[in-house]
């Protein structure tokens, strides 16, 4: 009798333990985002040359730790050939992987207006410190606020990013942008709010505002 009561208690004390890990690890929005845009690279390489992982139990694990919640639940929310498909084979977006997997907010009706974007001073001596001024009201499940410069020659780069979630109403950028090093001449900078990831071609995701300035160094 004794021993039939403890072996139930200890059933039920391990069925919590799972439940509670399973609770622990399960990654917040901005986890899932971060891990599946660091791995998506090392999933490509792991389907393409590895032909005897054929399932997420045993693809998701060789990321390691850190990495193997939030590819565990997305890809078994897709099924293990649409998932590894859209990463190999697309332009995997990881907002909408991860709003597939319910990790991440979703609205069916996203907007944006960029209402003020400045750059202070807007004009200045290479080395000068540049303060990059970006406000915007936004409505969305899930998405990102970007910046990008384009430089004298043409070439761009991201100079700041930030994931939007479940947010309604006004948000700020605001950041000192060193110039140490820069070329003098017109610097383009674009401001963008979007629905999902910037650039996505993923179901959902969208452009909702875009605004443009520039500095020039002299």
């Amino acid at each position: 009798m004794f021993k039939e009561i403890i072996a139930t208690l200890l059933i039920v004390a391990v069925a919590v333990s799972n439940s509670l890990q399973i609770i622990q690890d399960t990654p917040t929005c901005g986890t899932c985002v971060s891990n599946l845009a660091d791995s998506f690279s090392a999933i490509q390489n792991i389907v393409v040359t590895n032909t005897s992982v054929n399932s997420c139990q045993n693809l998701c694990p060789l990321l390691g730790d850190y990495y193997s919640a939030s590819c565990s639940l997305t890809c078994l929310a897709f099924g293990y050939t649409s998932f590894t498909n859209y990463i190999v084979y697309d332009t995997p977006d990881p907002i909408y992987v991860c709003q597939y997997a319910e990790l991440c907010a979703t609205n069916s009706n996203p907007t944006a207006l960029i209402t003020n974007f400045t750059t202070t001073p807007a004009y200045a001596p290479v080395g000068t410190d540049i303060q990059v001024t970006m406000q915007y009201t936004v409505t969305v499940g899930t998405g990102q606020s970007q910046i990008i410069i384009a430089g004298p020659s043409g070439n761009t780069f991201l100079q700041y990013e930030r994931l939007l979630h479940q947010i309604s109403g006004k948000d700020t950028i605001s950041f000192l942008l060193s110039t140490l090093g820069d070329v003098p001449g017109v610097y383009s900078i674009t401001g963008l709010v979007c629905a999902e990831t910037c650039f996505s071609t993923a179901p959902g995701a969208a452009t909702l505002s875009k605004s443009y300035y520039s500095y020039q160094l002299n």
